[in-house]
């Protein structure tokens, strides 16, 4: 809108109009598109994504990360879904409609030509950015208070959306799932839902056949007899123990061989206790229309006789179970006794096969002639019936919800409801994923939240799958047709069918769902390159397409192990953030791997864990993101650990550092506290605690910073001291200590420093908390700064009184300019962009802990100090400034900036500084990472310095360079301007990584401004650079590196 009217206006007064045909193109999807653009001056649109969309094309522009419709393919077998003849009716039928609009539209503003219409602004109305940008404030100021009122009037329960998993060596804890979600809440539809293994050691070789029994609701119960409370649940309860009997009776005896008591009642999971110990009201855990009902859990073997009717009917029959004939040639009708391996897969299917149909007869269908609520004795014989494949006759959807299976797995169990909070008490598992949200366009229903649950296998997806049909027509050729039209269902089918019934092995899994296309396929080795295009070949159509992440449980109890499977769509559109706990020093494997939508659910997991002595400190060793990976936790038969990897998507094992030994409850008494007392009284305490680290313990090492955090000094100084610290110990020698748990220490001895600081120098600073916000203003503003205590500030939100990032506006609105903030724990839009409508050049933010998504978006000026890692988004928008981040930030970073300064000491994943440019109107826009990027680096750039160093500390301080100096491929693709520089000694920048780019040698002109980025980037991350014979050189993995143009791309 904005260039159309200004190059006709400018060809109208050079005379050139007419001489001239002007095309635009670019978001017209609609007759109201061409009629604005023709107006504004342009004499034509071009169409691009329209005819693609009218052929069935679901990628939109992402062509490069395969083609599922057969459209934009090389691959013949997929080009066989196109019909041209078909494809060009449906063109044309689209540009006809779109036609048949416009001519209505030209009637309706009084033309016969659309060459008429051009250039006729006033044809059309159209409101100015400032004027729509003031009267949005306009609005907000006079509405405001007013929605406020009418939000808390009606103020809706918690309402997450986020999706998590803890694995590790010991059990843990339900709670730490529970916090895990509320540290991600956000808007959301109601429905939690956790899977676990290794949750029911009493019976490990049993199938925990887990039933949820409904029947009747609470309410109505309590509808008929005019009561509620206890006694309604009281007679609910009986009710479903009496149903639970009943279909123990008649939908399990005649299978299964239970052990346990054969009273129901005994057999059910109570909900969760109140102060009085008695069982809370369902409502409590969501809403008077989310009753979750009851679950029964049998344990159980299949009996001898309907199992083998089983295998001779339907495994060794039915086209179904093909694959499994393949599998077992040599087992026949007559010798299948003796095949153990044959025998416990056959048994599996049984059990699952059986789980559904119970599913689908007493919770989604029932037979057309069944009025009753209570399933009749047809139903059972229906039920039995279709273990043998035989027809069960006219069905409808169920309306009364009787009984579903929650799951029935080995070992293994899955608690799920619509409600925002799971009512069971549920076991500690050492391998457990959790969701809140019901499935994306689901019906609001108990069974459609996540985890969907198979037989040892329970996938969570975060994103959407637009490709549902055809996913479901790859389970359906198993005979695995969905019992929820979500993508979700289909999803978890499809990993059920690939890993636990055809068996992939753990690259093909990967591929099947996540295919290596294009570019990507170039860098794979070649020996692998075929293995993977073989199984592109079957599964590509059915992979799922979209963005989504899958964190799978898996659990393999004939192989002693259980496992979490963490797939991701090609494109990375999804975020996710892995942290790594690992010690193995005390002569037993402990590790814990935490996966979740967002990190502050991952750090507050591990200080859970901490508080529970699972591990040792709340910092993990390692925080990254991953394409996919696989953590796999072996156990013995009495359910104790005895190691455990960590296995990328293709197979191979990730090599992660040792971390060396963590902080211990034990460790030993402080014995020279004169050497503790030297370091703290040094000149310079930081660099004589760095030279002597190698030799403390961890108690001198606390020490230490206490005495730091108590010296006389400024407090200014002391907090620059402990800070330095929190920054860069990961770049220290530790003497064979866990980076991690130093790291913990100095937070913590950050922590305790600034409480105190608003007691000891009241002229300088002054503190405040979610509960007590009077800031009031500074009689220095230069001088004095602002502690913000962040625990119960909301992540996001207007209200100043309940939201982070509003506060600060308030708070700069009353003059204050320096701002400390602590403990963040995932609030978002820390940044200065919050501090009203003009420029901020004079504000000085520092944070600790862990912001969330949008860090230094939009900012205005000034500077921002991240001691930690930020997330998504950070330096969005940003017009000038400097941002400087002491750890790795997340996706879509720099997202159309127009200038600034960032520095990022760690790795940036996808997308960073997409559309963006380098705006002569501001600061120019320089970016330094120390690290690497992943794909779309540098996406439609138009212009801006940046810098790669390719580097990263391993577990014990020494600098190293990583496999690429960067990571992903599509970079700068349709970039017009920019420039990057990599540090690339090894010369490991594939040209496939950078095929939309050049590379230009670097000359004795341009040299000189990169030689002083890159170092300026290694002194920003403590790297020494050492000048030999006038050349600057750096130490990295024992060697000597100098920093030239020959090591550079």
């Amino acid at each position: 809108e904005y260039a159309v009217p200004l190059i006709h206006e400018r060809l109208v007064q050079d005379g050139l109009r007419n001489y001239v045909s002007f095309m635009v193109a670019g978001g017209v999807r609609t007759y109201e598109d061409v009629v604005k653009m023709v107006a504004l001056g342009a004499d034509g649109v071009i169409w691009g994504t329209a005819p693609l969309v009218a052929i069935g094309c679901d990628r939109n522009r992402n062509c490069h990360d395969g083609c599922s419709r057969g459209i934009a393919t090389s691959n013949l077998i997929m080009q066989n879904l196109r019909n041209v003849e078909i494809n060009s009716r449906q063109i044309i039928n689209a540009f006809l409609l779109m036609q048949m609009q416009l001519i209505r539209a030209l009637a309706g503003l009084g033309f016969k030509d659309i060459r008429e219409l051009r250039g006729r602004h006033d044809s059309i109305q159209w409101i100015g950015l400032k004027e729509r940008v003031d009267y949005r404030l306009r609005q907000k100021e006079e509405h405001g208070r007013l929605r406020r009122a009418a939000e808390l009037a009606h103020e809706p329960g918690q309402s997450n959306c986020g999706v998590a998993a803890v694995i590790g060596t010991d059990p843990v804890p339900s709670h730490v799932l529970d916090e895990a979600l509320h540290s991600m809440r956000n808007r959301g539809m109601d429905g939690v839902g956790v899977g676990k293994t290794m949750c029911f050691n009493d019976h490990p070789d049993h199938y925990a056949f887990r039933i949820l029994v409904k029947g009747r609701l609470q309410a109505e119960i309590e509808a008929e007899a005019g009561t509620d409370g206890p006694s309604a649940r009281q007679a609910t309860r009986a009710y479903r123990v009496e149903l639970a009997g009943w279909l123990r009776r008649h939908a399990l005896e005649p299978f299964f061989e239970i052990d346990g008591p054969p009273d129901p009642a005994e057999c059910r999971e109570p909900y969760k206790m109140d102060a009085d110990g008695n069982e809370r009201d369902y409502r409590e855990f969501g809403g008077p229309d989310t009753d979750p009902g009851d679950i029964f859990c049998f344990f159980v073997r299949a009996r001898r006789e309907p199992l083998e009717k089983f295998i001779r009917e339907n495994l060794l029959a039915a086209p179904r179970f093909a694959y499994i004939r393949e599998y077992f040639p040599e087992v026949t009708a007559d010798n299948f006794s003796g095949h153990e391996a044959f025998l416990d897969k056959a048994e599996d299917l049984f059990v699952f096969n059986l789980s559904r149909e119970l599913t689908d007869r007493f919770y989604l269908h029932e037979p057309a002639r069944e009025n009753g609520a209570v399933p009749d004795e047809e139903t059972v014989a229906l039920l039995a019936a279709s273990m043998t494949s035989a027809p069960v006759g006219d069905q409808r959807p169920r309306l009364r919800k009787v009984a579903a299976v929650m799951s029935c797995g080995r070992n293994f169990g899955v608690w799920k409801t619509a409600g925002r909070e799971i009512p069971w008490e549920t076991p500690a598992s050492p391998n457990n994923i959790i969701h809140v949200r019901l499935a994306t366009g689901s019906v609001v229903e108990q069974m459609n939240s996540h985890p969907f649950a198979k037989l040892h296998t329970a996938l969570t997806h975060n994103g959407e799958t637009t490709n549902y049909e055809t996913l479901r027509q790859r389970v359906e050729q198993f005979g695995l047709p969905p019992q929820a039209t979500t993508d979700t269902e289909v999803a978890s089918l499809k990993f059920h069918l690939l890993a636990e019934e055809l068996e992939y092995p753990d690259w093909a899994l990967f591929e099947a769902f996540s295919p290596t296309t294009g570019d990507d396929l170039s860098l794979i080795p070649a020996e692998m390159r075929q293995q993977l295009e073989d199984v592109q070949r079957v599964e590509f159509t059915s992979s799922p397409d979209g963005p989504y992440q899958y964190l799978c449980l898996r659990h393999l109890p004939r192989r002693g192990c259980t496992e979490r499977v963490d797939l991701k769509d090609p494109a990375d559109l999804r975020p996710n953030t892995t942290a790594i706990w690992q010690d193995d020093s005390s002569g037993r494997p402990r590790a814990f791997s935490v996966i979740a939508s967002e990190e502050q659910a991952c750090r507050r997991v591990y200080e859970l864990l901490a508080e529970a002595e699972l591990v040792d400190s709340p910092e993990p060793d390692r925080v990254l993101v991953t394409n996919g990976m696989i953590n796999r936790f072996h156990f013995d038969d009495e359910g104790k650990c005895t190691g455990y990897e960590f296995i990328d998507r293709y197979g191979q094992a990730l090599e992660l550092d040792a971390p060396g030994r963590h902080l211990a409850a034990d460790s030993p008494a402080i014995t020279d506290t004169d050497r503790v007392d030297a370091i703290a009284t040094a000149s310079d305490p930081v660099a004589a605690l760095r030279d002597a680290l190698p030799e403390l313990d961890f108690p001198e090492v606390a020490a230490v910073m206490r005495a730091v955090g108590a010296a006389e000094q400024p407090g200014g100084r002391r907090l620059d001291a402990l800070t330095s610290l929190v920054d860069h110990l990961r770049s220290w020698d530790t003497g064979g200590k866990a980076t991690g748990s130093l790291v913990s220490l100095a937070r913590a001895a950050v922590n305790d420093l600034v409480d105190g600081l608003a007691h000891t120098e009241t002229a300088l600073w002054r503190r405040v908390t979610f509960g007590d916000q009077d800031h009031g203003s500074p009689a220095d503003a230069g001088l004095q700064t602002l502690i913000i205590d962040a625990p119960g500030f909301e992540p996001e939100g207007t209200d100043p009184r309940l939201c982070l990032a509003a506060y600060l506006g308030r708070a700069h609105a009353a003059g204050w300019r320096r701002f400390l903030l602590t403990r963040v724990r995932g609030q978002r839009l820390l940044s200065t962009a919050v501090m009203g409508r003009s420029d901020t050049d004079n504000v000085v933010m520092d944070i600790h802990g862990t912001p969330g998504e949008y860090l230094g978006a939009f900012m205005q000026g000034g500077l921002i100090r991240c001691h930690g890692n930020a997330q998504n988004f950070t330096a969005m928008g940003m017009h000038h400034g400097r941002l400087e981040v002491y750890g790795n930030a997340g996706k879509v970073c720099g997202y159309a900036s127009k200038g600034g300064a960032v520095w990022i000491l760690g790795d940036i994943v996808d997308r960073a500084w997409t559309n963006s440019v380098n705006d002569p109107r501001c600061q120019d826009l320089e970016v330094n990472v120390f690290g690497t990027a992943s794909k779309y680096c540098g996406e439609s750039l138009m212009g801006g310095d940046f810098v790669f160093a390719g580097l990263e500390w391993d577990g014990q301080g020494g600098l190293r360079l990583q496999d690429r100096p960067f990571r992903g491929t599509k970079l700068l693709g349709g970039a017009s301007r920019g420039r990057m520089l990599f540090f690339d000694p090894d010369d490991r920048l594939h040209p496939r990584q950078h095929t939309p780019g050049r590379i230009k040698p670097l000359d004795g002109h341009s040299w000189p401004f990169w030689r002083d980025k890159l170092e300026e980037t290694l002194a920003f991350a403590g790297v020494n650079v050492q000048q030999r014979d006038g050349a600057a050189t750096i130490e990295v993995g024992g060697r000597t590196i100098e920093l030239s143009p020959a090591n550079c791309r």
